[in-house]
């Protein structure tokens, strides 16, 4: 008579157990992976790019069924690879380091008052079903200027890149040879 109850309190805890795991760790720990990045987005669902210059837009680049398109200044085909490139770095770009709000001085002092660029990146959220756009702007590069400050619009810290990706968004590069 004794072993029942053991024997189903001894269920019960591995039943409790595996949901535990199942369903609570492993969703904090996926959790924890999405939140070390400063735009987490899957590339696959970007629609479009848009860089900008100090509030001016210079190149508007829409995806048209897995082909990349320069809508703005003028119509003409993307280069694939880079705007592929580009939209596979942005939601990678780690939060490696980051001045909190409390220790920051005024965005004037980083550049990011009015950024010297930005880039606006609008995707598909597949969880909500919904269009969602998201900008990046960059300030001034470090002393060293092997860094680039950025502040992401939905986020209260300001961060330090690599100033290297700063080359990927040169127009000189985006545009393609040919025309539609």
């Amino acid at each position: 008579m004794q072993k029942v109850p053991l024997v189903i309190s001894t269920f019960l805890a591995m039943i409790l157990s595996i949901y535990i795991y199942n369903f609570e760790l492993k969703s904090e720990a996926e959790v924890m992976s999405f939140n070390k990045f400063i735009l987490p987005f899957e590339p696959a669902d970007v629609l479009a790019i848009e860089i900008k210059n100090k509030d001016t837009q210079l190149i508007n680049i829409n995806r048209d069924s897995k082909i990349w398109r320069i809508v703005k200044p003028f119509p003409c085909r993307a280069n694939q690879e880079l705007i592929d490139s580009i939209a596979n770095q942005l939601p990678k770009l780690p939060r490696i380091y980051s001045i909190p709000q409390k220790e920051q001085k005024a965005l004037k002092e980083y550049g990011l008052e009015k950024p010297l660029l930005a880039v606006v990146v609008t995707f598909r959220d597949q969880n909500i079903k919904k269009n969602i756009t998201r900008t990046l702007s960059f300030g001034l590069l470090t002393g060293s200027k092997n860094e680039v400050f950025a502040k992401a619009d939905a986020d209260e810290h300001i961060y330090l890149l690599p100033a290297f990706f700063l080359f990927y968004l040169r127009i000189s590069t985006i545009i393609g040879v040919k025309n539609y």
